[in-house]
């Protein structure tokens, strides 16, 4: 019985590194440039990861979720946490809305973030993507959202968008479709 069991658990996880492997190509082709003359100031160690798909920057005190929207979180108890599938675009509108059927590891207070907020997540030691690739999986060298309406508009049709590609902002007309993650206070 205990061979069995052995077995059973082998099993489990050749299947589940055979997801991983068969997946992992389609959602983290990150090739991430970085440039060793700038100091590196989003080190692994700023984070505080929960092993829930969520990490807490210590510096800000917000709680972020791993993944970008439409992306689904995937751990193993061997340790190899993942990002599975392709993060999804959103218009502005529907990113707002995103957070009102919400609920991601026992949490239903999350939103989409401010401009500051998304900015702080950009490492300026490197890019595609400009983000601490070992903590935020997969994330796309694209637009996201931030919850800042752009005032540099006349009509008003703008918000602010962070590019993860360099690490700029931006504003964008808040029809386009760009992607989106979640954040919310650490308690």
């Amino acid at each position: 019985m205990k061979i069995a069991n052995n077995q059973n658990k082998h099993k489990k996880k050749v299947i589940g590194l055979m997801v991983l492997l068969f997946v992992m190509p389609l959602s983290n082709p990150i090739a991430q440039t970085i440039n060793s003359a700038i100091i590196n100031q989003w080190q692994d160690s700023r984070y505080t990861v929960h092993h829930n798909g969520t990490v807490t920057d210590t510096h800000t005190g917000l709680m972020w979720k791993v993944c970008s929207e439409g992306q689904t979180w995937w751990s193993e108890s061997s340790g190899m946490p993942a990002c599975l599938g392709s993060a999804n675009t959103y218009t502005w509108k529907q990113a707002l809305e995103i957070v009102n059927n919400l609920t991601f590891a026992g949490q239903n207070d999350w939103r989409v973030p401010n401009r500051n907020e998304l900015i702080s997540l950009t490492a300026e030691d490197r890019y595609s993507p400009s983000i601490n690739s070992n903590i935020f999986l997969a994330t796309p060298s694209k637009n996201f959202w931030s919850s800042s309406p752009s005032h540099s508009a006349i009509n008003g049709g703008y918000a602010w968008i962070v590019n993860f590609e360099y690490g700029n902002d931006n504003s964008g007309d808040r029809g386009n479709g760009y992607h989106v993650r979640m954040v919310r206070a650490s308690q």
